[in-house]
């Protein structure tokens, strides 16, 4: 678990690298929309959200040939479970952060480094 622990942290690193150079894009998807609304949060809120991730937050990593990793993670906010997938890009030598999906999760989610592991 290790290995997986510092992958995470390294990936959640770069993450925070892209959002504070300004490299960071939120796609508005209808299911993404719904549950901002529900919410009541800014584009301005999810950026500083996913920015504050932390390892305990991971849940797994969706691999699709073809297409680079989409890293899962989960947060509560107000109490509800979200579901975030993100995706960082190398265009032009820079590392891009793209939020692919802010929603609540169609099955609960696992946490497989919650408590320290």
């Amino acid at each position: 678990m290790g290995a997986e622990r510092q992958n995470v942290e390294d990936f959640l690193n770069s993450v925070e690298s892209a959002i504070k150079k300004g490299d960071f894009w939120y796609i508005d998807r209808k299911k993404n929309r719904e549950l901002v609304l529900e919410l009541g949060l800014s584009q301005t809120v999810i950026r500083e959200i996913v920015k504050n991730l932390e390892v305990e937050n991971f849940s797994h990593i969706s691999k699709k040939q073809g297409e680079t990793d989409a890293w899962i993670f989960g947060i509560l906010v107000d109490d509800m479970e979200c579901y975030i997938k993100l995706k960082l890009r190398e265009l032009g030598g820079l590392k891009h952060c793209t939020c692919i999906s802010f929603h609540k999760p169609k099955e609960k989610l696992d946490y497989p480094l919650k408590g320290g592991e």
